[in-house]
This record gives C-alpha cells, structure tokens and sequence, in this order.
C-alpha cells in the first residue's frame, strides 16, 4: 500500500498524525536519494539523539526544558514515538526503503541508537534504486516530468496522446501541463479513496480557463482510473471505476454525441459548400493574409469563422486541420480548389500543387 493512502486510511490512529504526515511527505521527493534521506531524517526526527550527546558532552548540565530545538525538529519528548508512527506508515511502501532501514537502525549522527525490536531491515543492493524507480512508475508517482517523451513512454499515454493531438494540434508545454496536472489530480483523488463525492468534485473543480485543456485533463484521468491496478484495495478499485464511469458519462460520451452531430452537419451544404469545405477555404484564405495557427490561437480563428457561417463552433474547431493523406479531405481541397479557381487563381493553383505534393 502507499504511503499516503496508509496515512489517510489509518488516520484516527494516529497520536501525532501531522508531524507524520509532513514527513512522509516531505520524504517523497527524497525517496530516490539515499544521502538526502539520512540528511533529512537526521535533520527533523532526532532531537532526542541530540539532546542525549550534548547532555553528555556537558556532564548533564542540560535540562530538555533549556535544550534548543533547531527549527522544524520533532520535540525529543516524543521524537521517538513519531520515528515509530511513519515506521509503521512506510512498512509495506518499498519506495521509502532507505528511509524505513534508517529508522529500524535509529542511525543517526549523534549517539548509538540500538535496532528496533520486532522489525527487520530489508535487503538493499544494486537493484535497489531501480527497483524504487519502477514502484514509483507502476504507483504513477512519477510526476511532475520536465519532458513529454518521459510521459508518452507509457503506451496508454502515448496512444491517448498521439489520438487526440491531430484533433488539438496543442504544442509540446500545452500537452507536458495536461498530463502533469492529471497524474497529481490523480494521486490526490486515490489518498482519499473511501470518499466518491469528494473525487467527484476534484474532477468537477478542474477550471484553467482552457476549456480543450480541462477535457484534456479530465480525458486521461478517466482512463488512469479506468486501467489503474497496482497494489490497490477492492474499495480503491471501486471507487476508480465509479469515477471513470462518471467522467465517460458527463464529459467524454457529450464530446462523442457532438461529433455525432458534426458528422451530420458535414453533410449538410449551405450554398455549395460542406461546412468541412467552408472551415478549410477560409483558414486558406487566412493563411495566404498572413494568418496561421502559429501566430493566432486556433479558437479565435474558429469564432471568426462560426460568425461567417453560422456553423456549429465544435464542428468548426475539428476541421480547421488539414490532413493531406486523408481521402475525405483531399475531396474537400479539391471543391474549394474549383471553388476558387476564378476569383482566386493563384490560391486554386497553390491548392492542387500541395496535394500533389504531399498526398
């Protein structure tokens, strides 16, 4: 089990549940480092150790009520009874093994603590680190990346990615925000796993202001809880399938009756031309002006053109690409190819030598 579902699951027996848990969570980012680690917990939980060297430094001069604590350390009157509270919380967690063999061996820079009674230290060698890599990969802790390619390395990602990116046409920092926003939604939604409304209303709440990003988010959250199986309870596993259900039924399931209704409005004409054929002969005529979707968002080109046509915003924004090895499309250029050719000559030449070129 994770730690921080352990810490939430066990919460009411807990004595010091909020020194325990900025701990644990102040060690995630640590997990990796064994040095950093040591530094960490020899730092914060080990005031008693330090009171007990000084204490003999001095021949007992210092009282515990006259020992400074240095900010942040666990009081050393229960310093021991917290080591043994996120003890018991990283047990069954094999990415804080660093942490958990420091802990059962009180190793610290201070004094010679004796082994913790009742517990075992667990095996480290030279596929330890690896082996926390994968456990934190598999647990899909592994986030915030810097690096898209880091992401789209798992086949769910890279599949969900690669489908929806012709349809978006998002740049690499757009899609890097989506699947890091996603993954840490996702990690908080599983602490709490007993709850279904609260991660109801965490997916709910997702609010950026880009409305293809919040979708976006709540796209890969959907399959992450639909596919996620990793040492998890039955509760757990429930739980992630309501949520799936629930994000399929509300968001994804209208997307779908949207594009069911674009299907419909494609075949519709108004005048002579399709609303694919119209999308794509005014984004034409934008481009030979100077205006393209490297210099202008594409939603600001699609509100222009729904106000032209009067065509539907979401069958507009799914036609604004155009893909020259796509059969349908290609018949598309051709019409507005024709379409143009009088008024327009040289952007009806320009047209037919592109998909001559790249078809």
């Amino acid at each position: 089990m994770r730690s921080k579902e352990c810490l939430q699951n066990e919460k009411h027996t807990f004595r010091y549940y909020d020194l325990v848990k900025k701990t644990i969570y102040d060690l995630y980012p640590l997990r990796r480092d064994k040095i950093k680690t040591f530094k960490y917990l020899n730092r914060y939980l080990y005031a008693d150790a330090r009171y007990e060297a000084e204490s003999k430094n001095c021949n007992g001069d210092i009282s515990k009520e006259n020992f400074e604590l240095i900010e942040g350390e666990v009081d050393p009157n229960i310093a021991a009874l917290v080591r043994l509270e996120i003890l018991n919380t990283i047990l069954l967690d094999d990415t804080f093994i660093f942490a958990y063999n420091y802990l059962v061996h009180g190793d610290n820079t201070y004094t010679n603590y004796p082994k913790l009674k009742g517990y075992s230290p667990k095996v480290v060698d030279e596929n330890t680190l690896n082996n926390i890599n994968k456990l934190i990969c598999s647990y899909k802790e592994d986030y915030p990346k810097n690096k898209l390619c880091m992401f789209l390395t798992d086949i769910d990602n890279k599949n969900y990615h690669d489908k929806s990116n012709y349809k978006l046409s998002k740049d690499y920092n757009w899609w890097l925000k989506a699947f890091n926003m996603a993954y840490e939604i996702f990690d908080k939604i599983r602490v709490n796993s007993s709850n279904v409304n609260e991660a109801l209303i965490t997916v709910e709440d997702i609010n950026t202001g880009d409305d293809a990003l919040d979708l976006t988010v709540k796209e890969i959250i959907c399959y992450l809880s639909d596919r996620y199986n990793f040492d998890i309870a039955k509760e757990q596993r429930v739980m992630l399938s309501l949520l799936s259900d629930f994000i399929e039924d509300k968001y994804i399931k209208q997307l779908k009756e949207a594009d069911l209704v674009s299907d419909r409005d494609e075949t519709t004409t108004f005048g002579a031309l399709t609303c694919s054929q119209q999308t794509k002969a005014i984004v034409l005529i934008l481009k030979e002006l100077g205006v393209n979707f490297n210099n202008t968002a594409k939603i600001f080109v699609a509100r222009v053109i729904k106000v032209i046509t009067g065509r539907n915003l979401q069958n507009i924004r799914i036609r604004m690409e155009i893909n020259y090895k796509d059969e349908k499309d290609i018949k598309d250029l051709e019409v507005v190819a024709d379409f143009f050719k009088e008024l327009l000559p040289s952007l009806s030449k320009k047209i037919k030598e592109n998909i001559k070129l790249y078809s």
